[in-house]
């Protein structure tokens, strides 16, 4: 009982969440998001370059901490 409560109280407080921010970001300066095959086509863009430059960051950090 008390884990379905918790995953109410999450889920509300999402949507409460999503709510709040609706609109915040001008559709017009965000074309990539347009539709949801622009959205996904930008993820897996994203994803690919963050790829690309995750073992030079990593590299950078740990030789920024030594």
């Amino acid at each position: 009982m008390e884990e379905a409560i918790r995953e109410k109280l999450r889920r509300e407080a999402l949507l409460k969440a999503l709510k709040d921010t609706a609109g915040i970001l001008p559709a017009e300066e965000y074309p990539e998001w347009e539709t949801s095959d622009k959205t996904a086509t930008w993820v897996r863009e994203s994803r690919r370059i963050q790829w690309h430059r995750r073992p030079r960051l990593w590299v950078f950090a740990v030789y920024a901490d030594s």
